[in-house]
């Protein structure tokens, strides 16, 4: 299994996407990756900090790869 589904939150732009997102990769790279598709979407520099958190409010590690998160197919997070 080279990606997971998540349901992706971003509270600033009050949209809510379904989004495949690699386990191989680390959070960093992944909020970047994320950061850029939603720049590239909406023409515009989004003012996102890059942290994300799960559905408990809990901060999941950019440091990371994904794969050794607590992030599994259908879990919810926020991008802020």
């Amino acid at each position: 299994m080279n990606k997971i589904l998540i349901e992706l939150t971003i509270p600033i732009l009050d949209y809510t996407y379904d989004v495949f997102i690699p386990v191989g990769k680390t959070g960093a790279k992944v909020v970047k990756n994320l950061k850029q598709a939603l720049e590239d979407l909406f023409d515009s520099n989004i003012n996102i900090a890059g942290v994300l958190l799960d559905s408990n409010g809990n901060f999941i590690d950019l440091n990371s790869y994904i794969k050794n998160t607590c992030l599994k197919n259908g879990s919810k997070v926020v991008l802020l």
